[in-house]
C-alpha cells in the first residue's frame, strides 16, 4: 500500500520487458481489474482485462478483451471495449466492426472512407442504421431542399402515392408539371418550351431547322406493320386523367422493310375512342380523303361539296360516272376543257344531270347531245328567254324545243323553220300544216304561200293599221296609207286606195323631206299610165282629192288604154 505518494515502475531496458505483470486465476470471468477509488473508497472507474479462454492450471489465455468502465451514481458501466479480434465498441461490449458505435457520434474533421479492396464491390457503401434527430423543418410529402448552409425547407417537388408534382399538390400522373417548363438540349437536340408568353406548347429549335423527332427504335429490315411516330392530341375529361379524345397525326414509312425512306403522313379523328384515318399524303404528294392509297394529287372517296368558287387552270376529266353523280354548286373553268365520258354499258342514258334541292332534274344532257332544262334561260341582258327549253342536235339539223315540242328547226342546208321540222325555204313559218311565211333563197318573201313569184307576195286577205308610202327620207304623220282602202278591194268596183292628209292639211298629200342640200323641184304627185300593166282587166281610174275627207273632187281621170309611159303631175 502506498499512501500519499507516487508509485513508479521502471523497466529493465530489454525489449518487450514487462514492468508490471498481473496474472489471473483460472476460471474465466473478470480476471484482472484496475480500480480507481476516492478517499472514501468509492470506486468511480475500472479497467478490466478479461481472459476469454484461460489454460487449465497454467493461467495462459488464448484470447482476451479490455473494457473501460466509468461510474454513474456509484454504478459502473462499460463504456469502451476492445475485443480479442481488434473490434472496438463504444456503447457496446460486443462490437461487430472495427469501430462499432451505439449512440451519437461527432467528428470534428472529415471522415475518409477508403476504396473497396475487392472487385466484387461496385462502390463504397455507407449507411446509418439508426434514427436521426435534429432541427429539420418542412411539410409532409414535399421533397426537402437546403434553404441555407445548415438548414432545410420545402422545395416545389411534391410526392404522393408514387406520383410527382411540380407546381401542384395533386399530381394525376407519374410526373405532372403546372407552369412554364423549358428543356434545353446539348446543342444537338431541339428545345421544348411549354406555356411561354401566352402559348400553350411551343417547340423551338436553336440549331437550324431541327425540331422535335417522334418515332420508334425498331431496326431497319424488321418485318411488320408500317413504322413511324404518332402525335396524339388529348383532352382531359376526368380529374387526374388524360383521355385520347382528340386527333392524331402519324408519320410513317410506306414499306417497313425497305430502306428507300419513302414516307407518308396521315391524319386521324375519333368519335367513340377509336382512331380512324381521314386524310393521307403519300410520298409522291398525292392527297387522299377517305382513301389510304390516293392515285391523284387530290383523290376523294365519297361525296364532295364546294360552297365557294372552284377555279381550274388545267384539264379536268371524269372517267366514268356510272350510277354516281357529279355535283357542284359553282364552277369556273379557265383556259381548260371539261371532259365527261359515258361508259359503253350506259348507252341511252342521261350522263349529265343537274338537280335542285328537291331532287328534281333542272338540266339534262343525254349521250346523243340532247340538252333539256325545266327552268329559265337568261341571255346577257338578264331577261328570261323561255321556260322549259330543250336543245338537241339530230342528224338532220338543230332543234329548239319548248314544253317538249320542237318550235324552231335548222336543217343541214341552213333552212330555218318555225312550226315545222322540214323547212323548204331559207325561212319558213307554219302556223298549221300550211306554211305561213317563207323567204326563198332568191330573197322572195311569201305570206300565205310557199312559192312566191315576186319579191313580196301575199296569199290571202291582208289588213293592217297602215304602212309608210315613202322611204329613204323623213315622212310626216299625214303620209300614212289608210288601212281601210287596200289594193285588194279593187275587185269589187269600189274605191281602191285612199290617202288623206292629217286634219285636212293642204296642199301636202305626202309631206316628204329629202334632207338639206337638195335643190331639185319636188312634184306633189306623179302617176304612170298602164303601159307597164299587162293582161286583161284594164280599167279606167279616177284620182280624187278632198280636204275634209268627205267632199271629194276629181283631180285626174286615166283611160284604160295600152299607151306609152306618160307622167301626170
Amino acid at each position: 500500500m502506498i499512501s500519499g505518494g507516487t508509485l513508479r515502475l521502471d523497466g529493465g531496458g530489454v525489449a518487450d520487458y514487462t514492468a508490471i505483470r498481473m496474472r489471473a486465476a483460472s476460471g474465466g470471468g473478470d480476471q484482472i481489474r484496475i480500480s480507481f477509488r476516492g478517499d472514501n473508497e468509492t470506486e468511480y472507474a475500472q479497467i478490466v482485462g478479461k481472459v476469454t479462454t484461460p489454460a487449465s492450471g497454467s493461467g495462459t489465455a488464448t484470447g482476451g478483451s479490455l473494457t473501460f468502465r466509468t461510474a454513474t451514481g456509484q454504478i459502473l458501466y462499460d463504456r469502451f471495449t476492445i475485443l480479442e479480434g481488434g473490434n472496438v465498441g463504444i456503447g457496446t461490449t460486443s462490437p461487430a466492426y472495427k469501430l462499432d458505435v451505439q449512440g451519437t457520434g461527432y467528428f470534428s474533421q472529415p471522415v475518409i472512407v477508403g476504396t473497396p479492396t475487392s472487385a466484387s464491390h461496385a462502390a463504397t457503401k455507407s449507411y446509418v442504421d439508426s434514427s436521426i434527430t435534429g432541427n429539420i423543418s418542412g411539410t409532409a410529402n414535399y421533397i426537402s431542399k437546403f434553404t441555407g448552409s445548415n438548414s432545410l425547407g420545402n422545395s416545389v417537388i411534391y410526392e404522393t402515392g408514387g406520383n410527382i408534382g411540380i407546381g401542384t399538390t395533386s399530381p394525376g400522373n407519374k410526373l405532372e408539371v403546372v407552369g412554364g417548363t423549358t428543356m434545353l438540349g446539348n446543342g444537338a437536340w431541339p428545345v421544348l418550351a411549354y406555356g411561354q408568353s401566352g402559348q400553350r406548347v411551343s417547340m423551338i429549335s436553336d440549331v437550324g431547322n431541327q425540331f422535335v423527332n417522334i418515332g420508334n427504335m425498331l431496326a431497319d429490315g424488321t418485318v411488320g406493320a408500317d413504322r413511324g411516330g404518332n402525335l396524339t392530341l388529348f383532352a382531359r375529361l376526368t380529374t387526374g386523367a388524360l383521355d385520347a379524345t382528340g386527333g392524331r397525326i402519324f408519320g410513317g414509312r410506306e414499306n417497313a422493310i425497305s430502306g428507300d425512306g419513302a414516307g407518308y403522313l396521315s391524319f386521324f379523328t375519333t368519335t367513340t375512342g377509336s382512331f380512324v384515318e381521314r386524310v393521307r399524303i403519300n410520298s409522291t404528294g398525292n392527297v387522299g380523303i377517305g382513301t389510304t392509297s390516293p392515285s391523284y394529287k387530290l383523290d376523294v372517296n365519297g361525296n364532295t361539296r364546294i360552297t365557294g368558287d372552284l377555279t381550274v387552270t388545267g384539264t379536268v376529266s371524269y372517267g366514268s360516272i356510272g350510277a354516281d353523280w357529279l355535283n357542284a354548286n359553282y364552277g369556273v373553268w379557265s383556259n381548260s376543257n371539261l371532259y365527261m365520258d359515258v361508259d359503253n354499258n350506259n348507252d341511252g342514258s342521261n350522263f349529265f344531270i343537274v338537280r335542285n334541292g328537291a331532287d328534281a332534274t333542272t338540266l339534262q344532257l343525254d349521250e346523243t347531245g340532247n340538252l333539256q332544262t325545266s327552268s329559265t334561260i337568261y341571255p346577257g341582258t338578264g331577261s328570261a328567254i323561255q321556260s322549259t327549253v330543250g336543245i338537241y342536235s339530230p342528224s338532220s339539223g338543230l332543234a329548239f324545243l319548248t314544253g317538249g315540242t320542237t318550235k324552231v328547226f335548222i336543217d343541214s342546208t341552213g333552212n330555218v323553220g318555225i312550226g315545222t321540222t322540214g323547212p323548204l325555204q331559207k325561212f319558213q313559218v307554219n302556223d298549221t300544216a300550211t306554211a305561213a311565211f317563207v323567204v326563198t333563197s332568191a330573197g322572195q318573201v311569201g305570206i300565205g304561200t310557199t312559192s312566191p313569184s315576186g319579191v313580196f307576195q301575199v296569199g290571202g286577205t291582208a289588213s293592217g293599221d297602215g304602212a309608210d308610202v315613202i322611204t329613204g327620207g323623213t315622212a310626216s304623220a299625214d303620209s300614212e296609207l289608210s288601212g281601210s282602202y287596200l289594193a285588194s278591194n279593187v275587185s269589187d268596183g269600189s274605191t281602191a286606195t285612199r290617202w288623206a292628209s292629217g286634219g285636212g292639211a293642204f296642199p301636202h298629200w305626202w309631206k316628204y323631206n329629202l334632207g338639206t342640200g337638195i335643190t331639185k323641184t319636188v312634184v306633189k304627185l306623179r302617176i304612170y299610165t298602164y303601159k307597164d300593166v299587162t293582161g286583161a282587166g284594164l280599167k279606167d281610174f279616177t284620182l280624187q282629192g278632198s280636204n275634209n275627207d268627205s267632199d271629194y273632187t276629181v283631180i285626174y281621170t286615166g283611160a284604160a288604154t295600152d299607151v306609152a309611159d306618160t307622167w301626170q303631175e
